[in-house]
């Protein structure tokens, strides 16, 4: 029965670390989402503010020369408009703060990743008994409640966009000679 308990506390380490793992890069896509979008409308909106910069500055070049620009007025006031409802917009969603919100999350979830990781090896070694083993699966649980009851939410894309970058890209996998690179000559395979 005690090998029984074994598998079955491992495979319980091993899928909740899997579900940590996917947590962790699903808030660091939806940071990568946010980001993006604030700086598509920081873009825009100095687009538009030249523009209509421009459009004021060349009507006031016609108003000295007395030539009609009805025209330039009624492009820069259009402009204008679209200018001030997207910056109701933002505003109303901050984009930058949110995905800072979900950076942090995301830097919390990567120590409790590792929490498992080492926790997940140590028993597998035999440097960790079984009730030493639940007691840190259940005190790192305790903290990831901790994490997700204030964590913001994320979106399919974000996890989608997660589920790539690890099945996909494997961004989360290394071959031993990319390892090798990163340690000391001495202890490469």
């Amino acid at each position: 029965m005690a090998a029984n308990f074994n598998e079955i506390l491992i495979a319980q380490l091993r899928e909740s670390y899997g579900h940590l793992v996917y947590s962790h890069k699903t808030h660091e896509k939806m940071a990568d989402i946010y980001q993006k979008r604030d700086n598509c409308i920081k873009r825009w909106q100095l687009i538009l503010s030249v523009v209509v910069t421009s459009g004021i500055i060349t009507t006031i070049g016609f108003e000295i020369y007395n030539q009609d620009n009805m025209w330039v007025k009624v492009i820069s006031a259009s402009i204008s408009f679209v200018l001030v409802l997207l910056t109701t917009f933002v505003r109303n969603g901050n984009y930058a703060q949110l995905s800072a919100e979900h950076r942090k999350i995301a830097a919390e979830l990567w120590l409790l990743r590792e929490k498992y990781l080492c926790l997940l090896v140590d028993y597998e070694a035999g440097l960790t008994t079984e009730l030493e083993a639940i007691k840190r699966r259940d005190k790192i649980t305790e903290e990831l409640w901790k994490i997700y009851k204030n964590a913001p939410r994320t979106s399919t894309c974000a996890y989608e966009k997660a589920r790539k970058a690890l099945k996909e890209k494997e961004e989360m996998t290394f071959s031993d000679e990319e390892i090798d690179a990163f340690i000391p000559q001495k202890m490469r395979k």
